[in-house]
């Protein structure tokens, strides 16, 4: 009997533009890039609306995308 056990589905958390669907990675100042392997991965939500709230990132998006290729979740954050 194979004592292999299955990867769990790792998701990566990310911020995406809505407008213009570029991935934000935490420089001085901030920046905006194509490549959401690039981007900044963040562990916990909480750290996602912190880096917002620093940065006064609005029309946003915080993506949660599963490396298994399956659906991701995305949230929705901006103005109201």
């Amino acid at each position: 009997m194979s004592k292999a056990r299955s990867q769990p589905d790792l998701a990566e958390r990310v911020i995406r533009d809505k407008e213009t669907g570029l991935y934000f990675i935490e420089l001085p100042g901030g920046a905006w890039i194509e490549s959401p392997a690039a981007a900044t991965k963040y562990r916990r939500v909480c750290d996602m609306l912190a880096v917002c709230h620093r940065f006064e990132l609005e029309e946003v998006e915080l993506v949660l995308e599963l490396k298994s290729g399956r659906p991701g979740v995305t949230m929705d954050v901006g103005p109201e």
